[in-house]
């Protein structure tokens, strides 16, 4: 396939007001992973293209940011020149025409409908985006030749609003780091409650506020709620808004924000928490949850989620789902009064979880890429 160039295009800005989060991640790996299948592969996204004196800086950056290992980062390239094959991997209108379009959200849908908790001031540019996708995302996927989404309900929003049913592909999950160590027991554990998200408001943080009060309800007093996240334009706004709610209601305690944290001490949580909690309601897949999971502690996720139809299965012997605050609540009750549960749930997760290893992706990307390849190569002849 060394004749075949791959263009994955990644053009959202959206990293810049909301933080980096898993559409960066996922166009890296993908470069990666066809580049490891025998492309050549350049990665043409727009944070990079205007960084004039060394983009490729960029590119280690963000790469040690997710853990991804610099000589991996050394198998693609800038794209210079157009390549044969191209890949939209943010699934919109600004990364434009392709022969394969991955959803990773319904981007053509309006925001309300999988983004809750938008700020006024959001929701216009947010509107903005979703109108132009609307405008744009059905010839976009008309001439694509494959489409793509990173889970159930991303699949079943795209299928509703443009009638096209899409190849569900899970996004990749960077595991390396985490399972060459093996997961702390039960007893090793701190009384941490991890959450891991982008400090924004798509994200849905104020929903700390409700794992602090049960916390409060359960007379855990010792217990402490870290929410590490990446950082954005908004993000010292939020926080201080939380603290300041929580102060009102003696629940600052509970609370410790940390922000932009570096890999090896992200993945030292990961394995010294005693349970992970994710915040954000209808979360169409959750990275930080499978990362949780292979490090063998318990997770606890919203029910009304494709966490939990994609990543748990609908099982609740490989996670405890929620929907309100009551369940939100019981379910941290049972996790931390029952060490049983907690074995089983630990012993489960870390099983599962691996099945979500990078290398799987990486050889399913290069199967799509190399059946539109084919189609390509048969219409030029």
């Amino acid at each position: 396939m060394k004749n075949t160039t791959v263009r994955v295009k990644h053009h959202m800005t959206g990293s810049k007001l909301l933080g980096a989060g898993g559409s960066e991640y996922v166009a890296l790996e993908t470069a990666i992973g066809l580049a490891k299948h025998g492309f050549n592969v350049c990665l043409d996204a727009i944070l990079l293209k205007y960084i004039a004196r060394y983009p490729r800086g960029e590119l280690y950056r963000i790469a040690r940011f997710y853990g991804i290992p610099s000589s991996e980062v050394d198998l693609i390239d800038i794209c210079r020149e157009k390549g044969s094959i191209t890949i939209n991997v943010s699934g919109d209108f600004l990364s434009g025409p392709a022969n394969i379009i991955y959803f990773h959200f319904p981007s053509n849908l309006k925001p309300e409908i999988y983004y809750t908790g938008l700020p006024l001031y959001m929701r216009a540019p947010s509107y903005i985006y979703y109108l132009f996708n609307k405008l744009a995302m059905e010839s976009l996927v008309k001439r694509a030749l494959v489409v793509l989404a990173n889970s159930v309900m991303t699949a079943m929003y795209i299928h509703r609003s443009l009638g096209v049913k899409p190849f569900i592909l899970h996004p990749p999950v960077n595991l390396i780091d985490i399972v060459r160590l093996e997961p702390l027991s039960r007893r090793d554990r701190d009384k941490i409650i991890l959450v891991v998200s982008r400090i924004s408001y798509e994200k849905q943080p104020y929903n700390v506020l409700y794992l602090a009060k049960a916390l409060q309800e359960l007379g855990l007093h010792d217990w402490r709620i870290f929410f590490i996240g990446s950082s954005a334009k908004f993000t010292d706004r939020i926080i201080e808004r939380i603290y300041d709610i929580a102060g009102r209601y003696g629940l600052e305690k509970y609370i410790s924000f940390m922000k932009d944290v570096d890999r090896e001490k992200l993945v030292d949580y990961y394995r010294k928490a005693y349970v992970y909690v994710h915040l954000t309601e209808k979360e169409h897949f959750g990275i930080s949850i499978i990362e949780a999971m292979a490090a063998g502690t318990p997770v606890i996720i919203p029910r009304h989620s494709s966490s939990w139809i994609d990543i748990a299965r609908s099982d609740d012997s490989l996670a405890i789902p929620y929907e309100d605050y009551a369940s939100l609540r019981n379910a941290l009750k049972k996790i931390i009064k029952s060490p049983e549960l907690w074995e089983k749930l630990s012993s489960n997760s870390r099983r599962h979880g691996l099945l979500f290893n990078r290398d799987n992706f990486h050889a399913e990307i290069a199967k799509y890429v190399r059946f539109v390849s084919r189609i390509v190569n048969s219409n030029h002849r």
